[in-house]
């Protein structure tokens, strides 16, 4: 359930950053770096 939420989500990231130009996607892929960096971390805590 989590990963289709998390799927549709980066869906409509990667719709968006697409929309836009360079400096966009840049945010974009650290953005999603970190969300990925955070959920490592919450799996790390448990």
């Amino acid at each position: 359930m989590v990963n289709t939420a998390v799927g549709i989500l980066l869906r409509a990231l990667s719709y968006k950053c697409s929309l836009l130009n360079g400096g966009l996607i840049t945010y974009c892929i650290a953005l999603f770096g970190h969300f990925d960096a955070s959920r490592q971390q919450l799996r790390c805590d448990c």
